[in-house]
């Protein structure tokens, strides 16, 4: 006997399997999210903050402890900081960060913005700058004369000057440096940024400065007074493999007081001869319009580019040659400085293989002065004529080179004078070229036939801003065997946007 199984063909049964399958195969319904809670996200909302209060002891403090800090001599001092941080939810912030504000050199920075569309910074900086708390001297300030106390003896020596032992009193060597700043920066879109920062720097306090009568010298305790304004502005683009910056920069300097007049301590060489005058740094500014960049190229390869041109100026009216009876102001009565300043630069670095990175840069700054030089007849410190003196011209050109790869270096520095300083060497060769001595606010000649003199004509517009150490003559040159390596971004993200 045979059974033959055959399968079912009810509708029903298809339409049921049809639906089972088809219920399986759905996409589940979406939870409900809007009561969910992230307990470990990085990011926090509302206001936090932070306060502390203190006194700090302080035994046995001196000026070497108390520069940069304000700790300068021993007791107590308040010490108090704060900070906090603001978030909401669309991204708008505000932080704050408040250091040391119970002494001289406090600090802070309040900050606030929308994440990825602006954002606007104000900070505050304080320097004191202590050198010497155990001076003594005989010169009362007043702004900026010195003068010498009632019933002074002037002798040709300080042992003859009688009343120097109850004249001294204590005078400290110190300064103050405050700045202010503001800064402001839109994202435009994610490749653009415009910015704009403006900075309010004061500088005072006392200073030491030699001075002299010919062969009588002194050391000055010199009041100063100066105040730097800058302003930079600009515009900076920027993809994974491209940036460009272009900026505007200004800045102001000037000095409250301009010149110091002291009193001579020694019996006079020549009649009249009672007191002396030293000029300061001259007011001056600086425009530079800047240009900056770097380009992504394959085989892991960086190229970067720069170029600035700018000029610095000063017109300050010049001093009397002499504080002598009947000394005038030279003719023309001022300077009127006028230095153009160039740069360029382009860098490249490069990893073709992974054992091989090669890196050259290639510099070149000119410094083309257009001053038109003087012929001053001036008074050699307060005494004698000592013939005319002919300003000095300060123009450069400077080109750098440089490269390295893995097996071989070499460094190359070329400083090509321009014939107007060639010149100058050759006629004077008393002139020695002029130094740049780090923390001093002014380029001075070091000429022996000026030195001590009571005058600022050849001054250079350089105070505040950058300008070369020295100027070299020759070209050097120095190869050695090394290996180095240099490791190159492949990915440049835009700084601003999350």
């Amino acid at each position: 006997m045979n059974f033959v199984l055959r399968p079912s063909a009810s509708p029903v049964v298809a339409i049921a399997a049809l639906l089972v399958f088809a219920d399986v195969s759905a996409d589940p319904p979406s939870p409900d999210t809007s009561q969910w809670k992230c307990e470990q996200c990085p990011w926090t909302q509302g206001y936090t903050a932070e306060v502390e209060g203190g006194v700090l002891g302080a035994s046995g403090a001196n000026a070497t402890s108390g520069r940069y800090t304000g700790i300068d001599h021993g007791g107590a001092y308040a010490d108090v900081a704060a900070s906090g941080q603001y978030r909401s939810e669309d991204g708008s912030y505000a932080n704050y960060d408040l250091e040391r504000l119970g002494l001289a050199s406090r600090e802070g920075v309040v900050e606030g913005g929308r994440e990825g569309r602006y954002d606007v910074r104000v900070s505050y900086d304080g320097q004191p700058n202590i050198l010497y708390d155990t001076g003594a001297t005989a010169f009362r300030g007043s702004g900026s004369s010195l003068a010498l106390p009632a019933g002074w003896v002037a002798a040709g020596s300080t042992s003859g000057m009688s009343a120097l032992g109850t004249a001294l009193t204590p005078v400290k060597i110190e300064s103050d440096r405050r700045t202010v700043a503001l800064l402001g920066r839109y994202f435009a879109s994610l490749e653009w940024t415009v910015f704009g920062e403006f900075r309010h720097q004061e500088h005072d306090g006392t200073d030491l400065q030699g001075a002299s009568f010919l062969t009588q010298a002194t050391q000055l305790p010199r009041p100063f007074d100066y105040v730097t304004n800058s302003f930079e502005a600009g515009a900076a683009w920027a993809s994974q493999k491209t940036s460009f910056r272009l900026s505007y920069l200004g800045s102001w300097f000037g000095d409250n007081f301009g010149s110091t007049l002291f009193a001579n301590p020694y019996l006079p060489i020549v009649p009249g001869s009672t007191q002396g005058q030293l000029g300061g740094p001259p007011d001056n500014n600086l425009q530079q319009l800047t240009a900056a960049g770097h380009v992504q190229l394959p085989w892991n390869t960086t190229v970067t580019y720069a170029a600035s041109l700018g000029s610095l100026k000063q017109n300050v009216a010049f001093l009397p040659v002499s504080t002598l009876p009947g000394s005038g102001v030279p003719s023309p009565a001022s300077l009127d400085g006028d230095v153009h300043l160039s740069h360029y630069a382009l860098g490249l670095g490069s990893r073709p293989l992974p054992k091989l990175s090669l890196r050259g840069n290639a510099a070149y700054d000119g410094r083309d002065d257009k001053t038109t030089p003087l012929s001053i007849s001036y008074i050699a410190t307060d005494t004698f004529p000592a013939g005319p003196s002919v300003t000095p011209r300060y123009s450069e050109d400077r080109v750098r080179l440089d490269g390295v790869d893995n097996v071989f270096q070499r460094q190359e520095s070329r400083s090509l004078q321009r014939s107007d300083l060639r010149d100058v060497l050759l006629d004077h060769p008393q002139h020695l070229l002029p130094v740049r001595i780090p923390g001093e606010d002014h380029l001075p000649i070091r000429d022996p036939a000026h030195l001590g003199e009571s005058r600022r004509l050849i001054r250079p517009v350089v105070h505040g801003h950058h300008s070369h150490r020295h100027v070299e003559t020759a070209v050097r040159e120095r190869q050695r065997l090394g290996a180095r390596a240099y490791p190159i971004p492949t990915r440049v993200l835009p700084e601003h946007h999350f």
